[in-house]
């Protein structure tokens, strides 16, 4: 898909946050369905909080927001690179590979990321081009589900030694992995959102989780990496699934 250059002043949505959420919800869940998806999906005031705290200013970028964002959307691009994931729409108005961001350099004060990340084949391209992107001091503030408590918890954590190797073996990495998401996820019957999916479908859609991680596997990678790590939380008290981590570029 051609990628498509998007300031902040074309972006800003014309209502009101809740406004957008309500209506957006409303029309995929109706009336009955939008108190149970709120309160799920939306508001979150402990991660939003975080939010504020990190990046209380400035312009910042999502990557990969599917159908629901906690981000301060009057001053953040939403971008994805699937107009759909497993059936939904996703919010985005911009759409492009996660290594591959359509910005200068130094664009952004922060960049969200939610469930993202473990998607990817090569996380350390990608987090090499959301440093590229961020502005000094900048911060990236991710989201990521915890190896134990979402359905990868019969599989291996992801060791940083081999993400290093990665990058020049992507196409087998890619085959062993889906093997092992398929032997461990599918065939056990943890993931049924995905299971009506072929092979393909699943690396072409990224389905897959490449990556399992603790907090303290993404510490490690975002040192390596050349970031600060200002925070870490185990458990995301409004996302329990989740852990959070907030890096800083140098």
């Amino acid at each position: 898909m051609a990628t498509k250059m998007l300031s902040i002043e074309d972006y800003t949505f014309e209502d009101g946050e809740w406004t957008f959420y309500s209506r957006n919800i409303r029309r995929k869940y109706g009336w009955k369905g939008w108190y149970k998806q709120f309160w799920r999906h939306v508001r979150r005031p402990w991660s939003r909080s975080q939010i504020c705290e990190f990046a209380p200013q400035g312009v910042g970028l999502e990557v990969g927001c599917g159908e629901w964002t906690i981000a301060p959307v009057r001053r953040t691009i939403l971008s994805d690179a699937f107009e759909e994931h497993v059936g939904n729409e996703s919010l985005a108005k911009v759409f492009f590979l996660a290594d591959a961001i359509p910005y200068p350099n130094e664009s952004f004060t922060f960049i969200l990321s939610e469930h993202v990340l473990e998607h990817l084949i090569d996380p350390i391209s990608v987090l090499s081009e959301w440093m590229r992107c961020l502005c000094p001091s900048g911060k990236i503030i991710l989201f990521l589900p915890d190896k134990d408590r979402i359905f990868d918890n019969r599989r291996p954590r992801t060791q940083l030694s081999e993400l290093i190797g990665r990058s020049d073996n992507k196409e087998q990495e890619t085959q062993r992995l889906l093997d092992e998401w398929i032997d461990q996820v599918i065939k056990s019957g943890l993931a049924p959102h995905y299971a009506d999916l072929s092979r393909e479908e699943m690396v072409q859609s990224g389905s897959i989780h490449y990556n399992v991680w603790k907090a303290q596997d993404i510490q490690e990678l975002a040192e390596y990496m050349g970031f600060k790590v200002i925070k870490t939380e185990q458990c995301v008290p409004d996302r329990p699934d989740s852990f959070m981590a907030v890096l800083s570029k140098p």
